[in-house]
């Protein structure tokens, strides 16, 4: 799939190693990131969330754990390609007590191992810059998901390459070392609008919409039906 851009830069591969996933968490706990995680578990359960959840790229687990920490009734699944993220969202979910509802998985996004129209809702939140090809993604989204059911990824947004200093300068500035660079790093290989409408276009998510929620990140979603 040609992008209407080729300004955008693809990220590194996944972290694999006990010390760089234990890095990232731990940078990943700050309280800014995790406040924009709050928000982000706020909007999925005010999506009238029921059922099963899966996240797709969930790292060390925070979003699974915040919503059944919010959510005693729900069961969420996690997957990811890095064997020390999972470990580490394992064990997390076992301190925080909800272990037999959250479940995590080594798989690709590309091929989930479930079952046709298994789940209620699927969520993705700031890895869709990751993914080599996003219209798989989005068709194997599609397949896994019930029919009637719910879509919503969130990811940084790209701005116009003019802005990039300033924009990164602006949104980053809470973040320092290796969490500055992660950010300006994700901020180049994400997407701009049209470049993520023609792909979802492209895909068998036609029918979501793609727009900001608000100055920082896009997003894709389809609602589930009542």
């Amino acid at each position: 799939m040609r992008l209407l851009s080729s300004e955008r830069v693809p990220e590194p591969e996944v972290m694999e190693s006990v010390e760089e996933a234990e890095g990232y968490e731990a940078t990943a706990s700050d309280a800014h990131l995790d406040q924009i995680d709050n928000q982000f578990v706020t909007y999925i359960l005010s999506m009238g969330t029921k059922g099963i959840v899966l996240d797709l790229g969930t790292g060390p687990g925070q979003i699974p754990i915040k919503l059944a920490k919010r959510d005693p009734q729900l069961r969420v699944i996690g997957i990811d390609l890095s064997t020390a993220m999972l470990k580490i969202a394992v064990e997390r979910a076992r301190q925080e007590q909800v272990s037999s509802r959250v479940f995590f998985l080594k798989a690709h996004a590309e091929s989930i191992p479930l079952e046709t129209g298994s789940i209620d809702l699927l969520i993705c939140n700031s890895t869709l810059h990751h993914f080599q090809n996003p219209v798989l993604v989005f068709n194997e989204v599609n397949r896994v998901v019930k029919e009637g059911g719910g879509v919503y990824f969130r990811d940084l947004r790209r701005p116009p390459r003019i802005l990039h200093r300033l924009y990164t300068a602006f949104f980053g500035r809470r973040y320092k070392s290796l969490m500055r660079k992660l950010y300006e790093d994700s901020v180049r290989a994400s997407y701009t609008g049209p470049e993520l409408r023609q792909l979802v276009a492209a895909s068998s998510l036609c029918d979501a919409r793609v727009f900001y929620p608000n100055l920082s990140h896009i997003a894709i979603e389809r609602r589930r039906l009542k």
